[in-house]
């Protein structure tokens, strides 16, 4: 008798099953549920909805089932990190996510973010290791990217949908109105036939090309970047000084052939400034542009319907190197007649491939 009447002292004790019955001062559905979330809080343990049932009349407002999803040693397990981690993610958490997201963080720049703000605020280690095992106040990854999804869905809405446009034109428009550049988009239209294009200038671009006599003498133009979600590839343009390479643009567009280049470059000259190429226009443009199709050339290599054997791969881009880089016209063209020797009979389509660029290069 003395055991039982001390029960609510002893530790560890199990139960196997029970169900509570609690009277509390609630008259309506919502603080009836704000009452449960406190409790689930103070007691940190996780009992999501069982069953609802339908409510007729007016003397029963709200009636739900739910149960406890621990196991038995409910004590025992209450501050474990295996019991912490099923618990629901708090509000204002989610809250804190959803402003970090609209800072422009990414899942994972967030959490960093987040998680080191605990560490500043943890008056313990021990306390800081129970914030850090109890979902909810550090959500799991998968619920990160889960409310990131969701966050963008809603404020971007889809890929390639009207709504993304929407907000990238009110983007375009604000930066062009910040005084830190220049913007100019052409909106995707898969039924027109309208490429997504977008170009940037940016107020150090704008000095570059104010200040640098580079600018004026060569562009290179680098293609090998890409957006891989959307599909969408990243065209820099740039200079080189004493310092090293100098932004002079960036196009960013749904396609990367030649009739799509010629339109962003188009594009582009519409926002670039007068004295464009260090006071040569926009019109004009610099002395030279050159181009690296090395990244091409290697994705041409790997296309399986070229049927180019694995194995001759690195070689065919070894030897183009040596043409690319020969120092004499006379080097260049034995480079050249070892090139053909050695792969045209085997592959045809690379012989056609090679003559237009040997074609072009003789220009």
């Amino acid at each position: 008798m003395e055991n039982d009447n001390n029960i609510s002292e002893r530790e560890n004790f199990s139960i196997p099953q029970f169900e509570l019955e609690a009277f509390v001062n609630i008259t309506d559905k919502e603080k009836a549920h704000e009452w449960f979330q406190a409790f689930e809080s103070h007691s940190k343990t996780t009992m999501p909805q069982t069953k609802g049932y339908g409510v007729k009349g007016k003397k029963v407002l709200l009636r739900e089932k739910r149960h406890c999803i621990h196991g038995n040693d409910v004590k025992k397990k209450q501050d474990s990190a295996e019991s912490l981690s099923f618990r629901r993610v708090k509000e204002e958490v989610r809250e804190r996510f959803l402003e970090l997201f609209g800072d422009g963080h990414s899942p994972a720049s967030a959490i960093y973010s987040y998680e080191d703000s605990l560490h500043t605020t943890a008056e313990s280690d021990q306390e800081l290791l129970e914030m850090l095992a109890d979902r909810a106040i550090n959500p799991d990854y998968g619920y990160i990217v889960r409310l990131f999804h969701e966050y963008r869905n809603n404020t971007l809405g889809s890929h390639n949908g009207e709504k993304m446009f929407e907000r990238l034109v009110e983007v375009i428009d604000h930066y062009n109105n910040s005084s830190n550049g220049r913007a100019i988009m052409q909106e995707y239209d898969a039924q027109a036939e309208k490429a997504f294009i977008l170009c940037i200038v940016s107020s150090l671009m704008c000095r570059i090309y104010e200040k640098i006599p580079q600018a004026g003498e060569i562009c290179y133009v680098n293609a090998s970047a890409s957006f891989e979600p959307l599909n969408t590839a990243i065209t820099l343009l740039y200079t080189s000084c004493a310092a090293g390479a100098l932004p002079l643009g960036v196009l960013i567009t749904s396609d990367e052939s030649e009739i799509i280049l010629e339109k962003a470059l188009n594009l582009l000259k519409m926002i670039l400034p007068l004295y464009a190429f260090y006071g040569r226009g926009p019109q004009v443009g610099p002395i030279v542009f050159l181009t690296d199709d090395s990244s091409a050339f290697w994705r041409w290599l790997y296309d399986s319907k070229y049927r180019i054997n694995k194995d001759d791969r690195t070689p065919i881009i070894k030897m183009m190197k040596k043409i690319l880089y020969a120092s004499t016209e006379p080097e260049m063209d034995n480079h050249y007649q070892d090139f053909k020797h050695n792969f045209f009979r085997l592959y045809p389509q690379l012989q056609k491939h090679f003559d237009l660029l040997w074609e072009w290069c003789q220009l």
